[in-house]
C-alpha cells in the first residue's frame, strides 16, 4: 500500500496502458504519494488501449535528458542523439565511418559470422546487422 511519502517510479511509462496507469495514479492521489513517470512519448506505446503517458506529457510537459552519458566518444553521443530524433541514416553513417558496422553476409540470423567471432573474442566491432 502506498504512503504519503512514497514516490513510485514507473520506467517506460509510455508502455503502460491507460487502465494500469489510472490505478497507480488514483491510489497515489488517495494517499498523497507522488508518482514519477519516466519514458519517451515517441517510443513504443502500450498494447492496452490509450496513450496515457503521451497525453500527460502533452498536457503537463516534461523534462528532457540533454546530455548523453552512456557513450564516451563524441561521435557516439552525436549518433545516439541522431537515433533518438529519427535520423537513422546519419547515425548509421557515423557508425559505418568508424568501422563499427560489418557488411551483411549470407549467414544464419543475418549477422556476419566474422563479426560475431570478433565480438566473442573481445573485439570492439558491434554485431549490428546492415540491411539492403
Amino acid at each position: 500500500m502506498l504512503m504519503s511519502r512514497d514516490v513510485p517510479v514507473i520506467d517506460e511509462a509510455g508502455m503502460a496502458g491507460t487502465r494500469q496507469l489510472e490505478r497507480v495514479l488514483s491510489q497515489s492521489a488517495e494517499t498523497g504519494a507522488r508518482v514519477a513517470l519516466v519514458g519517451d512519448p515517441q517510443q513504443l506505446q502500450s498494447i492496452e488501449a490509450g496513450a496515457a503517458f503521451r497525453s500527460i506529457h502533452e498536457r503537463h510537459g516534461g523534462v528532457e535528458i540533454e546530455t548523453v552519458r552512456r557513450q564516451c566518444e563524441s561521435w557516439q553521443c552525436d549518433a545516439t542523439r541522431d537515433l533518438a530524433t529519427g535520423k537513422i541514416g546519419a547515425a548509421n553513417g557515423a557508425y559505418n565511418s568508424h568501422d563499427m558496422v560489418a557488411p551483411k553476409t549470407n549467414t544464419p540470423g543475418g549477422f556476419p559470422r566474422e563479426c560475431w567471432y570478433r565480438w566473442l573474442r573481445g573485439g570492439t566491432q558491434l554485431p549490428i546487422p546492415t540491411f539492403d
